[in-house]
């Protein structure tokens, strides 16, 4: 990371040539703030939430919110519930081969239902 700069919204990080945004939400019930942020603005986004039940559920609010038919999200494995990002960080996991694509329809069979009523 070559330097930040600080947004209204979050910071951009430079890399190299790249340069990425990062929302931080700071908590689950800012998933529809998110979601009219990000809805047209972004056509990949990659998510790293907590592994827990409301952190699945605010990337799925965020993705149908934003109409995201295409995002990326750390899979986590058992024995780490509750667990985020950052304890994977702490525990020197390589996080990009964690990365999956689109939790909608294979996390909740309800979420199939979901995606086909878009």
């Amino acid at each position: 990371m070559r330097g930040g700069i600080k947004r209204n919204f979050g910071l951009v990080l430079t890399f190299g040539d790249r340069i990425i945004d990062v929302i931080i939400a700071n908590s689950t019930s800012n998933a529809q703030k998110v979601a009219e942020l990000v809805k047209d603005n972004y056509n990949s986004v990659q998510f790293y939430n907590q592994n827990d039940n409301a952190g699945i559920q605010f990337m799925q609010d965020i993705a149908i919110g934003a109409n995201f038919t295409n995002y990326k999200y750390i899979v986590y494995q058992n024995g780490e519930e509750k667990l985020d990002i950052n304890d994977l960080i702490l525990k020197d996991t390589f996080i990009e081969s964690r990365q999956e694509e689109n939790l909608i329809s294979k996390t909740h069979p309800n979420d199939l239902e979901l995606e086909q009523e878009r």
